[in-house]
């Protein structure tokens, strides 16, 4: 299995692994409650997504990828916030021209998006109160001192039929690695089911995300760990290497490949 970023012609089979992989996650049983009646729907909305975050200048799509066979597994979207010298070199990889050529690409899909049928699948009220709930906790929790400067794991999908071969953490790794050589945490809100990874790689608690407080009382129970991993202060000053929270050293996270917009 290896590593690398995803391309632009990637999104369609990230996407299908994203709606696959979260079919039955409380959070997307709120904002996507139409998901088995409307599946096509449901599916296209996960493209439409990955795409539109893919298109950010301070994101990076990363992909397993199986060796043998080239199939892509899973995937996960790892953001440089902060306004360090390294988060302002990940936004300005590529040059002017490729910051103008994805600014162009991502019109061109919003007006794609605008002339497009309605998902059935969604509840618009629902995702748009997600939407804020993420503003709000970009505003709260991560904006506090010592948390600016991060790679904040936006979301992590495994393939189902991959399940429990290590691709998660390997995936977790790549942004771990980047963090321990810039001196920055990592930080994700953490899905029921993946609270137990984060923990073995060595990440903590640091609040709870109730994305729907407030919105609708049966959805109030949908809550998520906000959790961070700490650099290794050595690594960070360039030598050692990062740790998992057994002082194991992570595996190797390096990615093969370029980010293209195909």
């Amino acid at each position: 299995m290896y590593l690398r970023e995803a391309k632009l012609s990637d999104m369609p089979t990230v996407g299908r692994i994203g709606a696959r992989a979260f079919i039955d996650d409380p959070l997307f049983a709120v904002v996507e409650p139409g998901r088995y009646t409307y599946y096509k729907d449901y599916e296209a909305g996960w493209v439409r997504r990955v795409r539109e975050k893919a298109l950010k200048p301070e994101a990076r799509v990363i992909l397993a990828v199986d060796e043998g066979t080239e199939e892509i597994t899973g995937f996960a979207i790892w953001v440089r916030e902060g306004d360090d010298p390294a988060a302002y070199h990940w936004r300005n990889e590529g040059g002017i021209l490729k910051r103008i050529e994805f600014k162009l690409l991502s019109i061109e899909d919003k007006i794609t998006i605008l002339f497009s049928p309605k998902s059935r699948s969604e509840d618009p009220a629902a995702l748009s109160r997600l939407d804020e709930a993420i503003e709000q906790a970009a505003m709260g929790t991560w904006s506090q001192e010592g948390r600016q400067i991060r790679w904040h794991l936006h979301i992590l999908g495994v393939d189902p039929s991959w399940h429990r071969r290590g691709i998660g953490g390997l995936l977790v790794s790549w942004g771990m690695k980047n963090g321990a050589k810039e001196g920055a945490i990592c930080s994700l809100e953490s899905s029921p089911a993946g609270r137990a990874l984060y923990e073995k790689l060595g990440f903590k608690a640091v609040g709870v995300w109730a994305p729907f407080e407030g919105f609708k009382e049966k959805f109030e129970h949908v809550t998520a760990p906000m959790m961070v991993w700490q650099p290794d202060t050595a690594e960070a000053n360039g030598a050692g290497k990062a740790k998992t929270a057994n002082g194991n050293a992570i595996k190797d996270g390096s990615v093969n490949g370029a980010r293209k917009g195909e």
